[in-house]
Order: structure tokens, then sequence, then C-alpha cells
């Protein structure tokens, strides 16, 4: 090829380069003048990461859908509230029954969760008619972690504190001031504080990955008492025990956030009476449907079941403090803001 062909042939892509990038900024300022026709998605570490992994969108007037339902899933939350009817299976037949559950404040993140101010109410017909519980905070598990500067943050300061990181593996978990009152008997039971240690199985604390799936095993021990009121079979007074606690929870979550499966499965022993024992387990499984940038509603299904051996020591919800095992199966409906 001669030279002079090779330089006319160089001036014509630089010419026709031009040109393109002359149309690409008039292109781009027309649109600037049109924000209302653009999704703006937050630049943030949790959504970038998130439409990554996505890998296209959950609907086609929606593609982000998926992002923001995952920040709205790990925001800070004021009065989440569910309601879930159904039936109850004890001893002696299914009845029907209703429970509700409200919090004053809820926040699942990377480092763990936290709830606080609960309030619980529940129709259980062979256990009293209406039992009504308040729990002052719980969580599953907050863990321990490292910031910036290498240092290990103990659980909760560590939600702000921490560097997003893969091996988050110990935690803590447990609940403060947890009472239960039935209305018709009168009985009261207090779970006044558990404390357990957790050990998240999948080794993701404090990653992404723990928001989409998480295995969490943990141990520990109660403090409880309860006043038996006019519950059959006891002339009032009260019992003080100490109760050790362990089993296992888990999570999990579909890729584009909607489905969710939840669980958890609990043995707790009377530490000084090993015949005085409970079993616990629950199950949700739920949709999240988005419905407003600020607001998703959860349907679903609710489950649970127990096996108290002294049933009127029982703490679980819808546990009957006179039947030994309980179960309840309900569809559930929740808000949360």
């Amino acid at each position: 090829m001669k030279p002079q062909s090779l330089a006319r042939r160089l001036q014509l892509a630089l010419q026709l380069a031009g040109a393109a990038a002359a149309l690409a900024c008039i292109a781009n300022s027309a649109h600037a003048d049109e924000p209302d026709q653009m999704i703006v998605v937050e630049n943030d570490a949790l959504t970038q990461s998130h439409l990554a992994s996505v890998g296209g969108g959950c609907g086609p007037f929606d593609p982000t859908c998926s992002v923001r339902l995952q920040k709205l899933l790990t925001t800070l939350h004021f009065g989440p509230a569910k309601i879930s009817g159904g039936a109850r299976f004890g001893d002696n037949g299914a009845k029907a029954a209703i429970k509700f559950h409200i919090d004053g404040i809820g926040w699942e993140t990377l480092m763990g969760d936290i709830e606080a101010v609960i309030f619980d109410a529940a129709y259980v017909p062979e256990a009293g008619g209406m039992r009504i519980r308040f729990t002052l905070a719980k969580t599953d598990v907050l863990f321990f972690c490292k910031d910036s500067d290498g240092k290990t943050q103990p659980p909760l300061v560590g939600i702000a504190n921490c560097q997003i990181e893969k091996g988050s593996i110990v935690g803590v978990g447990g609940q403060l001031v947890q009472i239960s009152g039935d209305t018709a008997t009168g009985r009261v039971a207090a779970r006044w504080a558990d404390l357990n240690m957790v050990v998240n199985i999948l080794a993701n604390g404090g990653t992404f990955d723990y928001m989409k799936h998480r295995l969490n095993a943990f141990a520990g021990a109660s403090v409880d008492s309860v006043f038996y009121g006019d519950t059959p079979g006891h002339n009032g007074g009260s019992g003080h025990f100490v109760r050790a606690n362990v089993g296992i929870s888990g999570m999990l979550r579909s890729k584009d956030n909607h489905w969710e499966l939840r669980g958890l499965a609990a043995y707790r022993p009377n530490v000084t009476a090993w015949s005085d024992y409970s079993i616990e387990a629950r199950a949700q499984m739920m949709y999240h449907l988005l419905l407003s940038d600020t607001t998703v509603a959860d349907i679903g299904l609710d489950a649970s079941a127990s096996h108290n051996s002294i049933p009127a020591r029982s703490m679980d919800l819808m546990a009957s403090e006179r039947e030994q095992n309980s179960a309840y199966l309900g569809a559930m409906f929740g808000l949360t803001f």
C-alpha cells in the first residue's frame, strides 16, 4: 500500500471518529434535559455487587426491582408487621387460630440482624384464648468482624464499622426480656435473658452471599420464669429455671430476591431437670412483592411445631399450656416500610 493512500485512510478514520464523538455529545446533552426518563441506580457497593450477580432484570418495565428489593430488605425499618391466620393442631384436634406480629425496629445487614420493641398476639383456643407477648430486643446473630485497621470489632458495633469481607464466622445471638401473658388463665411466662454463641457454617458472614443463603448453628442458655396463675393442674405459684439452648437456623433467598425460605429448629432442656424440655421448629415461605420504592409486601405460609414435656412452662407463641404437642399452619401477609 502506498504511503499517500494509507495517510488518506487514516485521515478519513479520524474524521469519522470525530463525527461519532460529536453525535454522542449531542445525544447526551439532549437526554440530560430529561432526567425523569432515566432509571437512576445508587452507586453503592451493595447495588453494584447485586447488579453483577443478577445478570438482568425481573420485569420488562422494572429492570432493577431485584436491586431495589435487596436494598429495602436490608434497610432499617420502623413498624414492619405481619398477620397470619390458619389452624392450630393439638392433642385434641385442630382449631382455628390467628396471630399478629409487629416490630418497633427491624434491621437485617451483612453483619447480622436486630429487632427491638416487638409485640405479638395470638388467639389460641386450646391455650386459653388470647396470648400477648412483648420482647424488648432480639437477634438471630450479630457477627464479630474486622474494621479497616484489622482490629476485631464486637457485635453490633461492627454493623457500622466493619469492612465487607469473607470469613465472619462467629457471632452472638439471643434476646432480652420476653414476657408472655395468657388472658384466660393469668399465666405469665418470662424469658429474662437468652444468650447464644453462633457459628456461621457457610463462613459467609459479612458478604453479599450472606443475604442470599445462610446456615447458623447456635448454643447457649436462657433464664426463664413461669407464674402459673389459674393454669389447670397447677395451684398458682411459680417456677424459675435455666435452660440450655442448641439448634440451627437458616435462610434461602432467590436470585431476584422475591422468594424466601426461613427455618429454625431448637432443643431447650432444663439444666437442673432434664425431663423438663422443649423442642421447637419454625418455618416461613414467602414471596416479596415490591409495592413502591419504600414498601414491600410479604405473602406466604407460616408454620411452627413444638413439644413441651411440661406444657405449663411452654414459651412458644402458638404452644398450649395444657397440651404437650402443638403445631400451626397458616397463610401470612406482611408489610415492611
